[in-house]
């Protein structure tokens, strides 16, 4: 009996999404995988790149994700360093 196609694709980046739209991926290039952080900053879709797999684990990557959430949520941008990072009051 031939084998059938699958209807359903897996996906060729792992993802972790949040209620916010926000999501947490891991990105491989070259041998390394790293985490990143995609998500929607005054109307724009942004990633911000975080640690390697090797140096943080899913907790911790997940602990960032949420203050970058949060960042995004009160009116700034996450992984900015500065005044970007916090909301303009």
């Amino acid at each position: 009996m031939p084998r059938q196609k699958s209807s359903c694709r897996r996906s060729s980046t792992p993802k972790v999404r949040g209620g916010s739209g926000a999501e947490l991926i891991v990105r491989v290039a070259a041998g390394e995988a790293r985490w990143v952080w995609r998500g929607v900053v005054r109307g724009k879709r942004i990633e911000v790149g975080m640690a390697s797999t090797r140096l943080q684990s899913l907790k911790e990557a997940r602990e960032a994700a949420f203050e970058h959430t949060r960042t995004a949520r009160l009116g700034g941008v996450p992984g900015a360093r500065g005044p970007l990072r916090h909301a303009e009051q």
